[in-house]
């Protein structure tokens, strides 16, 4: 009697849902491909500095015609005039989270740079000047070379701190 029951229950249960009862969850959306770098561009957004200190956001732009994702933060090198590499120092910080990007959007992330020695204070920096800026999207080995704008940055000890790519 109890099996015949079950089978009562079972089939108003099919009947009441069209043939449709399912223990599966309804499928979501396909999930993004991760952003390769030449899925993108990368370009300096400007900055602006005060006090021996300079900011500058860096605008990520996806270009790939399909929509993809990333997280983290960019891999930086410091690039002089006649394109040698010169020392640098990336400290990141600050939270990370999946960034998504459908064909043509931007997303961006921040860099910090001091021009001026800590001691003697105010002293000026012998660094020299970096024109450019080799940056590798989290998870990749290939760069994009981005120009950077104005007269370049002098950074102290070739440090950079950067923030994760945000939208």
């Amino acid at each position: 009697m109890r099996r015949l029951t079950g089978l009562i229950i079972a089939a108003a249960v099919i009947a009441a849902t069209g043939g449709m009862a399912t223990s599966r969850p309804p499928a979501r959306a396909a999930a993004s491909a991760r952003c390769h770098t030449s899925d993108l561009t990368i370009r300096d957004g400007g900055g602006n500095g005060a006090a021996g200190s300079f900011v500058d956001r860096l605008e990520v732009k996806n270009v790939s015609g399909r929509a993809c994702h990333t997280r983290g933060f960019a891999g930086l090198t410091l690039i002089s005039r006649s394109g040698g590499v010169l020392r640098t120092r990336v400290r990141t910080g600050g939270p990370t989270r999946r960034v998504s990007l459908r064909a043509g959007a931007r997303a961006h992330f921040l860099i910090s740079i001091r021009e001026y020695a800590q001691r003697p204070a105010g002293a000026p920096c012998r660094a020299p000047t970096a024109r450019k800026l080799r940056v590798i999207p989290p998870d990749e080995t290939d760069y994009r070379l981005v120009t950077l704008k104005g007269r370049g940055i002098r950074p102290c000890g070739g440090r950079i701190d950067e923030g994760a790519i945000t939208r």
